[in-house]
Formats: C-alpha cells, structure tokens, sequence
C-alpha cells in the first residue's frame, strides 16, 4: 500500500530502528468496516529501547466480493386472499448485503424462487417473485384455502459475484366465506319426558351440529316457527364451543291429544350475520323430531269421590256396600289402579274392597259399638313413583232390636224380717238399642217366681254298686257341672301328656294297696289353683280324652276363671313356665302345651295349616271304676286352609234353627237361641264348642303400629311367641312362630317367623329413635 521511513539525527548511536502498527486487521465492509482509514505508525530507535517516533497515514480501502447475500430474519411471513386474481401481492423479501455497490456488479442482487409450489391441476408455479425487487405475487388464480391452508417457497438472493444466500417465505391463504354450513343430520330424533307439573327443566335436550369449510363463522341458529306443530315450545341456545342446543321453553302434556304423537318442525343455520335468509349458498335446515315419553304426573281420580250407604247392624257379610271407579289419564287411560282401605279408618276391619273397587261387609257390624263408620278409600297407580287419590265411604249403621235390656244395676236391697208391706227399690233397666226406633224403653216387668230362682251349677252324686251273687258292693263319687259356658270353652288352654291313659289321669283307686288316693287330675287343678292364685272350685276341667292308645296321649283342656276367664295365651303361658314344676309334682308328662294339629311344618299340609276343634253332640265318657268323667268330646283335625281368609257367611234363623224346642231370634252376631233347661249350647244342643285357632301360616295383609318414647338403646318393644327354650326332647321344640319388635343401639329390628324361618328387617333412621322423643313404627306384612 505505502512505505514510512524513519531518521535519527543521534550520532554515534546504534541507528537500528523498529517500525510497528497498534490495531485490527483493516476491513471495509460494514458492520465494523470503513472505506478509508487513519491510523498512526510508530518507529523506535536501538532496536526498540530508545527513542519512539510517529506519523499518520491515511489508507482508502477498495471493495472486493466477499460478503454473501443474507436474508436476516430467515423466514418472512406473507399473507394472499383466496379465491384472488393473478399477480395479487404477497409480500416484499429483502436480502441483505456490504459490498461496495460502487464496486461493478459487488452488490447488485439478483432474487429467484428455487422450490416454488405447484398447481396440481395445470403443473404451473404458484408464485412469481420481481428478481431486483424480491416482490412475490400469485402466478395462478383463485387459491383455495379449504384446499391448501399455506405455502413455504425457497427464495435464493445471488450477486454480482456469484454469491448466493438462501430464505423461506411462509405464505397463509386468508379465508373468505365462501363455504356453506351444512348440519351434520338431515334429521335430528330426540326422545324428552312431558313436563311434570309446571316447572321446567334447564337441561338441554339436544345438541346439533353444523360442519364449515371456511376458517371464521359464526352461526345464527334459529326455529322456523311454522314448520310443524309445537315448534314454539322449543328454543335455540348457543353453547361455547360454537354449537346449539335445543331446550323446553313451555310445558309438555303427554296427556293433551295434540301433543301425545310428538312434534316435528325444522331448524335453520345462517353462517355470519347480515346473510340474508334466501341466499341458499350460506343458509340450511334440518328437522327436529321430538318424541314424548309419559310420566307418572297425573293422580288417579274417583268418580265419585263420596259414597254414603245405610244398612242394618246385621246385614249379611259379603253386603255390597257401594263401588268406588278411579281412572288415571297417564298411559292414555291404561294405568292399573289397585284400590286399598286405610286400614287406620277400619282397625277392626270389617270391610273390604276387591280390585274392581267394590266395598262389601267383612265381618259383622254393631250399631252399639259404631254407628257410623268413615272410612277413607284409596286408589293407587302403578307409575313409578305411584300416586295415590283418596276418597271417603259413609256406613250408617242402622238399628235392629238385638239387645236385651238390662238393669242399670246389680240390686242387693236389704229387708228386715216382719216388716210390713212397704216399697222395697225402686229399679230401672237400660236398652242398648236405639229408642227412637222402638227397639229401646219402655220395658215389661215381671217378678220369676217358683224354685227356678235358686238355680244349682254343681250336683254331688255317690252311686252304690253291688254284687248279688257274690255278695260284693261298692261306691262311687260322681261329680255334674250343670253349664259351661261359651265363654269358658273359647279361654280354654290344652296340654297334651303322654304315657299316660286317660283313666290313670282320672284315677283315684290303687288295686294293688286297695286304698284311694289324690287323682292326678285333683293334684293338676290343685297346682294351676297354686299357680294362678285362685279357688280350685273356679276351674274346669271340662275335657280329658285318649288321642293315641298306642303311645298312650291324652288331650287335657281346661278353663279358669275369677273375676273374668283367664285368656288362653294366660293359661298356656303359666303351663309353659312351670312345665318341669308341675310334672314333678304332678307326675305327668307333657309334651304340648295348647295341643295342636299343625304344629310340625308341613306334616299334613303344605303351605297354609289350620287346626279345627269341633264339639260332638255326644259327651266323652272316662270310667276308671271307682271314678268317672263324662266331658266334652272334641275332635282335633288339620285343614289345609288359611283362616284368616275364611270370613263365613252370617247365619240366620232360616237357614240355622235352633235345636231342641229352642226359640230363635236374630243378633247382630248372627243368631240367638232361648233354649229350655238342660241345653246351654248357642243353638242349644246340649254340649256346644266352636273355635277356630290361628292359623300357623296367616297369608294376609296386616298391619301394627307403635308409639314409642325412651332414653335407652337397647331393649325389647313387644314380642309374641314361645316363651321358654325348648328341651332338645321336647315335642315342642319345632314350634318356632314368633313375632318381635326391639331397639338396639336405638336402631328399630323386627324379627318374625311363621314357620318357614326367621326374617329380620333392620331400618337404619337418621338419628337413633332412643332420644326421649315420641317415634311411631309402623308394621305392614304380607306374608
């Protein structure tokens, strides 16, 4: 480039000089570089240890080409509409270079598409690019952005020098709405359940869709409202994402004959706003079939809803009392009613309805008791859940003369000896039945003279019995119980014994020491005397019979009374816990307390048991020599019935005369018979019994309610059933039927068994019922 030289004007002095240049390398080209340079040169004497000199030296730098061209972002962005003309601008790419543009060709740039796009259909390039000014614009016409979303060209920028640098133009397509909705089903099927009562649900119950090629829409649904029938009680709400959901906006009545069949109406999308509807290119429909489904939210109800009927106390059981229709609309009118008495308006229940609605007397009515009887019919569908309509039947009762008068009193006027004619007392007499109607005061009085007044009940005999021919005699002791009441028979409680005869029962003779003793049957009724608290001349032993000679069994049924008789439950209850006690003591063996048919499970009958106790008319003979008893002959059997269904039909004086002379009249628990002396029976035989046990099996509705109030959690409500463990030897022992209610914990648990095993129910309430407020349990079986 250029040469210094340095002088020294030092004589005698080493004239070895150094030159050096501080600094970079030149360099013309920006960033860093300059076209022309200043910088300074130094020169120092002796070799570098002495003396140091400078000058400046100004250097101008002549461009060569070596810098490449250089696209300086790498990528550049671009945008074209679709569907545009050719020769629409794209965008501007722009390389950058240093060369000296005053240097020849250096910085001249030349721009070229190296890999253009392609049009498939014709082979042409897509793009064309200006090459001085880096200017791209469409080659072809009418891009379609459904087709092809965007486009990457490779540009290459050459210069004058050969140099070449390469960048991306990333080209979009904008989208036009040039494409039309289209709902992706022809037909849309939905099945909703009618409007239960007036208020609707929030929930949608159809979503629809629509499929657009264009990248931006925005939907307009709507309903056409005279496309079909209920279109107006739809709407169209937009969800987030874009699509449409149809919800109720008025209430559906399956049961409205214009809607039972559903509705069908169409629905329409428009894909932007300002779109007039006819421009079929950005419009469509679809139809919407709404199919109803029935709910359970109409009532059952009674044509009529009040029904009164009068009939007399002793009207025949099996009386039509009157019919009760429900209809239900739900399930066009074909709803099964099931029509039920509250049985809380009929406890004793004495009525029933069949399933035709129909009311009739299940057992006998009394005016006295109740003259009028309110009882609330229900009619319940089968809808899930059911409902239930509620209506009343009136039962006046009307008055028959059923009841005899009695005294208002029991008299025990008090007359001294040698007292003159005088007024002893004044009585009076009371009428149960309705006065109104004849049937009561006023009354006919008369005094019962003659011996009849002081009636015996207990005769003693003693029998003288001899020999001629050998001379022999001997006496008897016979003891005759004139009358045993109805009610004495229906509180009897039974044992049965075995290997023993009915004549050793009885017995009171030894043969072998010839001496007489206490019979089995006196140290029985001393130890139930002992037992009960009671007078032995209070009990009855009316019945001692042979049921199996072989083992030998014999049935024992008694009866006791006081004030009142004692129930059977009672009686058989004191047997059962002092059974080991009154063996002993006793010297019997009983293998049955309250004797009965169907007591093993399914030993004469399968399912439904009932063990029948008839009276004959002929009395049972026990002759043990030296005693005998003449007692009621029973007949023990098991019928295959349920008893708790088998309400028999009233009996009256025409189809049941009273026997033996006796006078009949009707009652209101069916008949009555005044017998003459020596015939006690109802209908006066002379030895009556009728009763009907429960059955083992009851096979019928029932139902039990409870109130309770403790503070204890554990503990037993009530309980029916064997109250004593069975002994593995002990007949008995397969008795299981019980009944049980109890708290534990707090918590309700109801055991029952009728002989085909326990069932436990345990409710598990919000809070434990042992909170020292009043709970009321109800209990509904049908078993």
């Amino acid at each position: 480039m250029t040469m210094v030289t340095a002088s020294d004007a030092d004589v005698e002095r080493p004239n070895n000089i150094i030159y050096f240049l501080p600094g970079p390398p030149l360099n013309r080209d920006p960033p860093h570089g300059r076209a022309s340079w200043k910088f300074t040169v130094f020169a120092q004497d002796e070799g570098g240890e002495g003396l140091v000199g400078f000058t400046e030296v100004q250097i101008n730098l002549k461009d060569i080409n070596d810098d490449v061209p250089q696209f300086p972002n790498g990528i550049a962005y671009g945008n074209v509409t679709e569907n545009g003309t050719i020769g629409m601008y794209v965008i501007t790419i722009k390389a950058e270079y240093y060369d000296d543009i005053n240097e020849g060709t250096n910085a001249k740039v030349i721009y070229s598409i190296e890999k253009n796009a392609i049009e498939e259909d014709t082979g042409l390039p897509i793009f064309d690019i200006n090459p001085d000014t880096g200017l791209i614009t469409t080659a072809v016409y009418c891009l379609n952005r459904e087709k092809t979303l965007d486009y990457s060209l490779q540009i290459v920028a050459t210069d004058g020098g050969g140099l070449k640098g390469t960048g991306t133009a990333s080209i979009k397509v904008k989208d036009l709405n040039d494409m039309p909705p289209r709902f992706t089903k022809d037909e849309w099927f939905v099945e909703v359940e009618e409007t239960d009562g007036s208020v609707l649900s929030q929930a949608p119950i159809l979503t629809v869709t629509v499929n657009d090629g264009d990248e931006i829409n925005n939907f307009q649904y709507k309903i056409i409202e005279s496309s079909g029938y209920g279109a107006d009680k739809f709407a169209m709400v937009k969800n987030a994402d874009g699509t449409e959901s149809l919800k109720v906006v008025q209430p559906l009545d399956f049961e409205d004959p214009m809607q039972i069949n559903g509705f069908r109406f169409r629905i329409q999308v428009i894909d932007s706003n300002g779109i007039d509807e006819n421009d079929k290119y950005h419009v469509d429909h679809s139809w919407v079939i709404v199919k109803m489904k029935d709910i359970n939210d109409n009532t059952p109800r009674f044509k009529k809803p009040h029904i009164e009927a009068a009939v007399y106390e002793n009207a025949d059981v099996g009386k039509n009392l009157g019919t009760f229709k429900a209809v239900d609309i739900d399930k066009g009118g074909k709803s099964k009613i099931t029509y039920i008495i509250n049985r809380a308006t009929d406890r004793k229940r004495q009525f029933a309805i069949d399933q035709e609605g129909t009311v009739t007397i299940q057992r006998q009515l009394d005016r006295e008791k109740m003259a009028k009887h309110l009882l609330e019919i229900l009619a319940t569908d089968d809808g899930v859940p059911p409902s239930t309509a509620f209506a009343i039947l009136t039962v006046l009762v009307k008055d028959i003369n059923d009841n005899a008068p009695v005294f208002a009193e029991d008299y025990r006027p008090i007359l001294l000896e040698n007292s003159p004619p005088s007024k002893i007392i004044e009585i009076s007499a009371v009428d149960k039945d309705d006065r109104l109607k004849g049937n009561g005061a006023p009354f006919q009085r008369h005094i019962w003279h003659g011996d009849d007044a002081a009636r015996c009940t207990r005769y003693k005999l003693r029998f003288k019995i001899y020999d001629r021919k050998h001379a022999q005699e001997s006496y008897a002791n016979m003891s005759v119980v004139k009358h045993i009441s109805y009610e004495a028979i229906v509180n009897s409680g039974s044992i049965q014994l075995s290997g023993i005869t009915d004549e050793d029962f009885i017995r009171i003779w030894n043969y072998r020491t010839q001496n007489i003793f206490r019979s089995k049957l006196e140290r029985f009724r001393d130890k139930l005397a002992e037992l009960l608290n009671v007078d032995v001349k209070n009990e009855d032993v009316f019945s001692v019979q042979m049921k199996d000679r072989s083992v030998p069994l014999t049935d024992v049924q008694f009866a006791v009374h006081g004030a009142y008789y004692y129930k059977v439950v009672q009686l058989n209850g004191v047997i059962l816990l002092h059974k080991e006690e009154i063996e002993q003591e006793v010297g019997i063996n009983i293998t049955m307390i309250n004797v009965d048919e169907c007591l093993l499970e399914n030993a004469d009958c399968v399912g439904s048991c009932t063990s029948i106790i008839e009276v004959q008319t002929n009395p049972c003979l026990v002759n043990a020599n030296k005693t005998a008893l003449v007692g009621v002959q029973i007949n023990s059997t098991a019928q295959c019935v349920c008893s708790s269904r088998e309400y028999k039909q009233q009996q009256t004086c025409k189809s049941h005369p009273c026997l033996n002379g006796g006078r009949c009249t009707n009652s209101k628990s069916g008949i009555k018979c005044s017998c003459p002396p020596g015939y006690t029976g109802p209908r006066c035989q002379q030895v009556w019994l009728g009763l009907v046990p429960t059955a083992r099996h009851v096979l019928d509705k029932s139902h039990i309610s409870v109130e309770i109030i403790t503070t204890k959690p554990d503990g037993l409500i009530f309980y029916n059933g064997p109250i004593t463990p069975p002994k593995e030897d002990d007949t008995s022992k397969q008795l299981s039927d019980f009944i049980a209610l109890e708290l534990e914990q707090g918590y309700p648990r109801f055991l029952i068994d009728f002989g085909s095993g326990t069932l436990e129910l345990r409710i598990a309430t919000k809070h434990p019922l042992s909170d020292g407020e009043w709970h009321r349990i109800d209990l509904s079986t049908n078993i």
